[in-house]
């Protein structure tokens, strides 16, 4: 699996190559990726958001066993409230 980093520099390229073609369907295509690992690239960011914050929890509530998916809850929950607050 690539990293943010680099799907970000993917789609970069994309951009790039677009610039030298002259098909439209090929220039098309290479834009929608472009967008695509963009869009992949914010996906992953905000999972190791969560990520980090369900780990702080865990750690902040003794390591508990068996509760990982309610700190990934919250902390999804923790996150989203944020972005609305930022909104």
């Amino acid at each position: 699996m690539k990293t943010p980093h680099e799907l970000r520099r993917e789609a970069e390229r994309c951009r790039r190559l677009a610039t030298d073609i002259d098909d439209p369907w090929t220039i098309e295509a290479l834009r929608e990726l472009a967008v695509e690992y963009e869009e992949l690239a914010g996906v992953l960011d905000r999972q190791e958001l969560v990520r980090r914050r369900a780990y702080e929890m865990w750690e902040q509530q003794g390591r508990p066993h068996g509760h990982h998916a309610d700190h990934w809850t919250a902390a999804e929950r923790e996150l989203a409230d944020a972005e609305d607050g930022a909104c």
